[in-house]
């Protein structure tokens, strides 16, 4: 190897971000290439994520931007409201006299909108880091050299990478050329909706879901609403159907309104009017995904020289876990780590993978099976309350 290592990083989420910053601090040079045409292009998360000391917030130290981010995020976001079914508090955390965990120390893990995480990582990076518009088809081996990768894109080929890392979530390009297992469905089908400029226009929703988060969660049901940085509210709706539910359940999802009403009163009918006034007043967008879980056969591989995962790529957290943006910079965080400590040839760039894969594949496999656990514990009978529990006992969501 002539020259310091090529390095390309697939998708331009918190992970692959945080390990070009990470990357960029111990003087390795990389790239990003992201297959959105910018920073609000593409349907990315959204809403407020949650970083912990010794992981997230760990890697931002790291990068030299916590104090950025501890101006950028906001404490409020933590509060917790928690209903049953027919509307009844289980928990309201928006009253102080109730919130039992304003004093403890996990309730002073301070949240931060994921789109502004985002931009503070690109606009730390040096210029022309991220390359735009690039949808990756395939990873190739190098003719150039067995131990190089060519990346294939909708529209052109990057040549002779010596590693190249996917950071490019559930359904990466990169993870088959490691292992055959993919994730699968979980059983749980969401819907989504947005009320944008809440503070004017949809007073009562801001009134009704708090500061920070409302749940309802029960029997193969749930709902869940944010309030998220841009002054809006994002609501989900779940319920357990077969994979093929959405296409077949007879909603015609092109009519919004109409398909809302039919899809609550299927599923909702039973809940307090308030839960479904909830979903109704948020008419500025929708949106559907199915929720995928990591395979039954584990997320565990032998290493491969110049490629690895990070991130859901890895390991697939599940939704309302509070996990899966967090252990995706810890991997960028420990993965950086591995790659500046060994020299950077082949052998140290493989060696520093093996050793950063030792790791994250036994932490990634607990952490995500306990979460994907708990995740299913919501959708069962007194989910609300089972949550609460948890909550308060300091055992997370």
């Amino acid at each position: 190897m002539t020259g310091p290592p090529r390095i390309a990083i697939i998708g331009s989420g918190p992970a692959g971000l945080s390990l070009a910053k990470l990357l960029q601090v111990s003087g390795i040079p990389c790239k990003v290439f992201e297959r959105d045409n910018g920073l609000h292009d593409g349907d990315h998360q959204n809403g407020w994520v949650k970083l912990y000391p010794q992981t997230g917030q760990l890697a931002l130290r790291e990068a030299g931007l916590f104090e950025a981010f501890r101006r950028l995020s906001n404490s409020e976001s933590e509060v917790l409201k928690i209903l049953r079914p027919n509307g009844t508090p289980i928990l309201d955390e928006n009253n102080t006299k109730e919130n039992k965990r304003r004093h403890h120390p996990s309730f002073d893990q301070p949240r931060i909108d994921y789109t502004r995480l985002r931009n503070l990582l690109l606009e730390s990076l040096r210029p022309k880091t991220v390359v735009w518009g690039r949808k990756l088809v395939a990873v190739e081996n190098s003719p150039s050299s067995p131990r190089k990768y060519d990346l294939l894109f909708e529209d052109s080929t990057e040549e002779d990478f010596d590693l190249v890392v996917g950071a490019d979530g559930a359904h990466s390009t990169v993870r088959p050329r490691m292992t055959h297992h993919r994730p699968v469905y979980s059983g749980i089908t969401t819907v989504q909706f947005w009320a944008t400029e809440v503070k004017e226009w949809h007073s009562w929703l801001t009134d009704f879901v708090g500061n920070g988060s409302c749940f309802m969660f029960d029997k193969g049901r749930a709902m869940e609403a944010r309030r998220i940085g841009d002054d809006s509210i994002q609501l989900t709706v779940s319920v357990r159907q077969a994979e093929g539910w959405l296409d077949k359940c007879g909603v015609d999802w092109s009519l919004p309104e109409e398909a809302k009403r039919k899809y609550l009163e299927t599923f909702f009918k039973d809940c307090a009017e308030d839960l479904k006034l909830a979903c109704l007043d948020c008419t500025d967008r929708m949106m559907r995904r199915k929720v995928y879980m990591p395979p039954p056969a584990g997320t565990r591989w032998e290493s491969t020289p110049g490629l690895t995962l990070v991130g859901d790529a890895a390991h697939l957290m599940p939704p309302f876990a509070d996990l899966g943006v967090d252990q995706a910079m810890n991997d960028a965080s420990k993965l950086a780590r591995a790659l500046s400590s060994n020299e950077r040839t082949p052998a140290g760039l493989a060696r520093g993978v093996r050793e950063y894969e030792g790791e994250m594949l036994v932490r990634g496999e607990h952490v995500a099976r306990t979460a994907w656990e708990v995740f299913e514990s919501h959708f069962s009978a007194n989910g609300g309350e089972k949550f609460v529990g948890r909550v308060l006992s300091g055992g997370g969501k």
